[in-house]
């Protein structure tokens, strides 16, 4: 079986058991934006635009719902660490996360690494809005966010 037939099949059987289990109801935010696991977890599988694709509402499933996400990319060829400790994004902070990601070009996760960088060395600002968010993540890794 060729590589995208075994996700597509790993992805139906991943939706289906979720289905069947009784999957999270859709999350809505003040933003109006709306995602649910299985919307976040398509568009995380996908090779072209993945991190890029979230919106506002699935930012904020990706961070709160980390470790079943990352479970379940796992099982389909996508190895995210399932250690991480994501802050919780209210709808604001959401919002101003995405638009940072889209204004940067953020679509898949080399981009995000990209990005990353990009911070480190100093050339991207995060905005301030996020920047607590930003210190306690790069905590995890004994990183500080560049003066």
């Amino acid at each position: 079986m060729r590589y995208g037939e075994r996700v597509l099949t790993c992805l139906f059987s991943l939706i289906t058991g979720l289905l069947v289990m009784g999957c999270s109801p859709a999350t809505v935010n003040t933003n109006g934006d709306r995602g649910t696991l299985v919307s976040t977890l398509t568009k995380l599988t996908d090779p072209e635009e993945n991190i890029g694709a979230l919106n506002s509402a699935e930012l904020q499933i990706l961070v709160t719902q980390w470790p079943t996400l990352s479970e379940q990319l796992a099982q389909l060829g996508v190895s995210l660490p399932p250690d991480l400790s994501l802050p919780e994004l209210d709808d604001e902070e959401a919002e101003a996360l995405e638009r940072f990601l889209a204004e940067n070009g953020v679509n898949t996760y080399e981009d995000l690494a990209d990005l990353a960088a990009a911070v480190a060395g100093g050339l991207v600002q995060i905005p301030e809005i996020l920047v607590d968010d930003f210190d306690a993540f790069a905590a995890q890794f004994g990183r500080l966010r560049p003066a």
